[in-house]
């Protein structure tokens, strides 16, 4: 009988360890949504003063960061679902601190592009994908609040990133500076996901939910199946599966299209970048 089969010894602690798992998840979320989305167009106009480069040229190295994020999914899920989150995680946060730190050296806008597509990549292997997955595992009956505290990252991560390098690092040290942080900050992950991070709550002698027994696992388990999954072939043959992602890719694309053209448009219309951060959140 291999580990993940056996029955889990279960520990008693005052606290679930769940909830600790849902934090590492609102962190990387907030990491994510803080350092890659909200954050890009605090650094347009710095990069067009310092080298000339067009806005659109700029903003390209975002849709080269947004299209990776997207295209990585699947494969981070497939690794997810064979190795686990702890790796996974690890991974992503050193890729993408490479990736920004690098940008503290940045010349060419060739650089930028490729810095923000291994961004991209290693921001994936930290996002959605494998939080969600994390999330799932720890939590059956009570699934849909732990996901939805652990989404609260993403607006937390914008709240706080974006006024921190728009109104401080950058004013206050420059965006090459500014980029270093974010580098550092992603970094901070790597930790936590090695001494916090397991993907099962077998993996700590738990059960989902905290409840203590087997039995508690199988009537809730039976209570929350109210309907069939599909299979990913099965959901690529149905009409529904292309119409949510149709949508949401549309919805992703224009919010996300405003957003970074929010920042630069302020600054041209006179604000400073302090002030035209605080838009965004």
């Amino acid at each position: 009988m291999s580990d993940s089969e056996r029955t889990p010894v279960v520990k008693k602690s005052r606290i679930f360890y769940g909830y600790w798992i849902i934090a590492v998840s609102v962190l990387c979320l907030g990491t994510f949504s803080g350092s890659g989305v909200g954050s890009f167009s605090l650094f347009v106009n710095s990069l067009q003063s310092e080298f000339g480069w067009g806005r659109g040229e700029i903003m390209l190295a975002f849709t080269i960061f947004f299209l990776l994020t997207g295209v990585a999914a699947p494969l981070v899920g497939s690794i997810v679902d064979r190795y686990g989150v702890r790796g996974v995680i690890s991974a992503g946060a050193l890729v993408t601190g490479l990736g920004f730190v690098s940008l503290y050296m940045l010349q060419s806008l060739w650089h930028l592009y490729v810095a923000y597509f291994f961004i991209g990549a290693g921001m994936s292997a930290f996002g959605h994908v494998p939080a969600s997955a994390m999330v799932a595992n720890w939590f059956v009956k009570k699934r849909g609040t732990a996901i939805g505290i652990m989404s609260t990252g993403i607006g937390t991560g914008i709240f706080v990133v974006a006024p921190l390098v728009g109104s401080f690092l950058i004013p206050a040290f420059g965006w090459r500076v500014a980029y270093l942080a974010l580098g550092i900050m992603a970094w901070g992950l790597i930790p936590l996901a090695i001494w916090v991070v397991r993907t099962k709550p077998a993996e700590m002698g738990l059960y989902p939910d905290g409840v203590t027994s087997p039995e508690e696992v199988a009537e809730i388990g039976a209570s929350s199946q109210t309907t069939k999954g599909l299979n990913l072939r099965a959901a690529l043959g149905t009409m529904a599966f292309w119409l949510v992602s149709v949508t949401f890719l549309i919805s992703a694309f224009s919010s996300l299209g405003f957003n970074q053209s929010l920042v630069p448009y302020l600054q041209d219309a006179g604000f400073s970048v302090a002030l035209a951060a605080s838009a965004l959140t």
